[in-house]
């Protein structure tokens, strides 16, 4: 062979070696790059998945948060509307017991009433002079009077309450 082809040999050896070298040092590079790459797109990826958590998070934070007021205004209605039951279940005794008072008072307006009636017409067979009398007699008044205004009394209680009058209607 000639020299100047194992020249050319010996330069294309040294050349493929070199280029050898410079590839066994550029690719783990390369390949360190790749991976970074990859790791960024991993990290970004995480990234945007925490931030999507940390607002599905949020957003179930705020669900709690509007259950847990709603619970509140719930339990506070049902404190109110129990509040209200009682103070309604107070107030209807309470009713009851002036609708009874009334009925008594009535009950002592009419008897007392009657019994007026009752001695008055009593009065008026034993007294010879009645139609003398008959514009004088306070008492007899008086005792009407009182009748009426009992009466009256228990009537108008009853109006307040809701209540018909009952009896004779006077």
């Amino acid at each position: 062979m000639s020299t100047l082809a194992i020249v050319v040999i010996i330069i294309g050896a040294v050349l493929l070696v070199a280029l050898l070298v410079v590839a066994a040092k550029v690719l783990p590079e390369k390949r360190r790059e790749w991976r970074r790459a990859k790791a960024g797109e991993h990290r970004e990826e995480a990234r945007r998945g925490a931030r999507q958590l940390e607002r599905e998070q949020a957003t179930a934070d705020e669900h709690e948060w509007r259950a847990e007021r709603e619970h509140g205004e719930a339990a506070e209605g049902h404190r109110q509307a129990e509040r209200m039951r009682a103070e309604a279940d107070e107030l209807e005794h309470h009713a009851d017991r002036q609708r009874a008072e009334a009925v008594e008072r009535r009950e002592q307006a009419q008897a007392t009433g009657s019994e007026v009636d009752r001695h008055e017409a009593r009065a008026s067979e034993l007294d010879p002079d009645v139609d003398e009398r008959e514009g004088s007699d306070d008492g007899v008044k008086r005792g009407r009077a009182q009748a009426r205004e009992h009466e009256e009394r228990a009537r108008a209680l009853e109006r307040e309450r809701g209540d018909a009058p009952r009896g004779d209607g006077r």
